[in-house]
């Protein structure tokens, strides 16, 4: 009974992230909007400074501002700061996959030495002396 269950708490964490959507800065009418989530799906201009939203489904979910300079610029921040993360991540996976590499060859060096060692030593055995 166990293994449906996490099977479908396996799928749904495959397919939970496909639902989730982001907002990110629309340059709209001479404006940035945050637009793209799921309560702003799109969105249509009602004056210049203010958008309705509306969800999937195309109903209406409110209203956003749009962005002021300082929002627009911590956002951007925000966005470089994440960047420069991923590539300090990805950066120590390439090292930690570099010493993982020099220790599977230094593995592999030792094991062809004793698999020589082994068939080196195969015809000595019972009362012979090698």
């Amino acid at each position: 009974m166990k293994q449906p269950k996490a099977f479908i708490l396996f799928l749904c964490l495959i397919f939970l992230p496909g639902c989730v959507y982001t907002a990110e800065p629309i340059f709209y009418n001479g404006a940035y909007y945050m637009v793209g989530d799921s309560a702003c799906r799109n969105g249509r201009g009602i004056n210049s400074t203010t958008i309705i939203c509306y969800n999937e489904q195309g109903k209406s979910t409110g209203y956003r501002q749009a962005m002021t300079q300082q929002q627009l610029s911590m956002y951007m921040h925000q966005q470089q700061m994440q960047l420069a993360q991923q590539s300090m991540i990805q950066q120590q996976n390439i090292a930690n996959q570099a010493i993982i590499n020099q220790n599977n060859a230094i593995l592999m060096q030792q094991a062809n030495k004793n698999w020589r060692n082994i068939n080196s030593n195969m015809g000595c055995g019972w009362g012979r002396q090698c």
